[in-house]
C-alpha cells in the first residue's frame, strides 16, 4: 500500500478528533494533530500550521508556526523566524513578537528571553523584572529559580534574589520544598533556604501530593516532608503522585501505589500513565486503554490512539499506520536517563546531527519540562504526544527520527540511553515515544 505522508511523518489520511468519557465524538476527527484541552482550548494543526480550537470545535485564533498551551489565559505563540509572543483566550495578542524563548504563566509571571538574557513580564506583557539571567524557570509558591553562570538561586515576585546564586543545581519549589544539589547529592530546602532534608540521594524530585520520588543507587522511592522512606528504594522506575496514586516499575512490569506504599493496583501493565480525572491509560500485551483507581478496564479504543483525559475531552487519533510499510502501529516507551552529553550521542547515532542544537536546547531549558519538551520537538517537526508540566515525566514523539531504523539500529541507540540522562542543568527525566511497527 502507499501512502503520502505530512512533515510530521503519518499518512495524510490520518486525523485527529475528540472524544468525551462515553467515547462519543464531540468533535469528529480532521486534524493532523490535536493535543488536549487545556482552559478551554486546544492546540490542533492543519497543513503544517497551529491554531486553537474551542470545545464546540471552532478556530479561536489565528494560524501559527508553534504554539503553546493557555496558562493563565495567555498562551504562547511563534511565528517563522521563531520570534514568540502572547495572545488571549479569544486570539487577541497581548506583546509582540519580541521575545527568542518565552515559558508558560505561572502566578501572574512569564520568564522570558531576549539576546539570551530572561527577565519576566506581567499578565499586560509588561517587563517587572529585567533581562539579567542565563536562566529562568517558572514562579511556584511567590519564588522563581534563576540561574548565572552555572550557579542557582531563588528570586521573589519583585525580582529580588531571596536565595543566593549557590547551588549547582535548583528545582522549582513545590509544597513549600525545593531540591537543590551540591556536589553530586540532592537534598531539599526550605522557603528560607535552610537545609531541610540532607545532601544523600543521586538525584531528587519535587514534592507531589506530599511525597517525592528519589533516586538511590539506580533504584526510585518516595520520601515524605521529613525525610522518611515512605517507599524504598526499589522500584525501578515511577512517576510522581497524581490523584492519590503514582505510577510505579517493579522489575518489568508497572502498578499503581497509594500514599501509604501498598499497591492499590498490583503491577501488570506494560506501559502506565498518571491519572488524569479519574482515569489513566495503560498498556498490556492484548489490550490498550484507560482503568479506573480499582483497576477496572473503562475505555478500550479499537486501532486508535487516545490520550489522557483532560477537561472531560481526549484526542483520538484515527487510521494510525506506519508510514512506511502501511501497517498498524502502536508505540513504546524508552526512558532516557543519562548525562545530556550522552544524550546528545544517541541522537547523533539515530540521526539528529545537530549536536550544538540539542545542546543548547539542554542548557537553555534545564528542568522547565514544557519549554525544553516543546522546542526540542519542534525542531524535529514532531509534536509531543501527551504532555505532564507537573511532573518530571515529559514524553517526545520523536518518529521521524527511528521510524525508519531496522533492529540493529534500535538495538544500538537503546545501548546509548538504557541508563538515561542523569546531572545535565535541570536534571529532568525525560522519556521518549518510539513508533514501532507491530510484530
Amino acid at each position: 500500500m502507499r501512502h503520502s505522508f505530512n512533515q510530521y511523518g503519518m499518512p495524510k489520511d490520518t486525523q485527529y478528533g475528540y472524544v468525551n468519557m462515553q467515547e462519543e465524538y464531540v468533535i469528529e476527527p480532521q486534524f493532523e494533530i490535536a493535543f488536549p484541552f487545556q482552559e478551554g482550548r486546544a492546540r490542533v494543526s492543519e497543513r503544517g500550521r497551529w491554531y486553537f480550537i474551542d470545545a464546540s470545535g471552532q478556530r479561536t485564533s489565528d494560524r501559527y508556526d508553534w504554539i503553546g498551551d493557555y496558562w493563565q489565559g495567555l498562551a504562547i505563540v511563534s511565528r517563522d523566524d521563531g520570534k514568540r509572543a502572547f495572545i488571549d483566550r479569544d486570539g487577541k495578542p497581548i506583546t509582540g513578537f519580541e521575545f527568542d524563548n518565552s515559558l508558560r504563566f505561572t502566578e501572574d509571571r512569564a520568564a522570558v528571553a531576549v539576546q539570551n538574557k530572561y527577565g519576566f513580564i506581567d499578565l499586560e506583557g509588561r517587563l517587572v523584572i529585567p533581562y539579567a539571567y542565563d536562566e529562568a524557570m517558572p514562579f511556584f509558591g511567590g519564588t522563581a529559580c534563576v540561574g548565572m553562570n552555572g550557579k542557582y538561586g531563588q528570586i521573589n515576585k519583585e525580582g529580588t534574589l531571596t536565595i543566593a546564586l549557590e547551588w549547582d543545581r535548583f528545582f522549582t519549589y513545590h509544597e513549600s520544598l525545593a531540591a537543590v544539589r551540591s556536589g553530586n547529592k540532592d537534598g531539599y530546602i526550605d522557603a528560607q533556604g535552610n537545609l531541610v532534608i540532607p545532601f544523600q540521594f543521586d538525584f531528587a524530585y519535587h514534592f507531589s501530593e506530599g511525597l517525592a520520588r528519589v533516586d538511590v543507587g539506580g533504584r526510585q522511592g518516595f520520601i515524605n516532608k521529613a525525610g522518611l522512606w515512605v517507599v524504598q528504594p526499589l522500584l525501578t522506575e515511577a512517576q510522581d503522585f497524581q490523584e492519590g496514586l503514582a505510577a510505579a516499575k517493579a522489575d518489568h512490569l508497572w502498578g499503581y501505589l497509594d500514599s501509604t506504599g501498598n499497591w492499590a493496583i498490583p503491577p501488570r501493565f506494560l506501559e502506565a500513565r498518571s491519572f488524569h480525572e479519574g482515569l489513566a491509560f495503560v498498556r498490556t500485551e492484548d489490550r490498550t486503554g484507560f482503568v479506573d483507581k480499582q483497576g477496572n478496564w473503562k475505555l478500550v479504543p479499537a486501532n486508535e490512539t487516545i490520550t489522557f483525559f483532560s477537561e472531560g475531552l481526549a484526542s483520538v487519533a484515527v487510521k494510525i499506520t506506519h508510514p512506511r510499510s502501511g501497517e498498524h502501529v502502536r508505540h513504546a516507551l524508552l526512558a532516557l536517563n543519562k548525562h545530556w552529553l550522552q544524550m546528545k550521542e544517541a541522537f547523533e547515532t539515530a540521526g539528529i546531527s545537530d549536536k550544538a542544537r540539542v545542546e543548547s536546547i539542554v542548557k537553555q531549558y534545564g528542568d522547565h519540562l514544557q519549554a525544553f519538551s516543546e522546542e526540542l520537538s519542534l525542531w524535529i517537526d514532531v509534536p509531543p504526544r501527551t504532555l505532564s508540566y507537573e511532573q518530571v515525566i515529559t514524553e517526545l514523539a520523536i518518529e521521524e527520527v527511528l521510524q525508519s531504523l531496522d533492529e540493529e539500529m534500535l538495538a544500538t541507540v537503546r545501548s546509548e540511553i538504557e541508563n538515561g540522562i542523569r546531572g545535565f542543568r535541570g536534571g529532568q527525566t525525560v522519556h521518549a515515544v518510539y513508533w514501532r511497527q507491530d510484530e
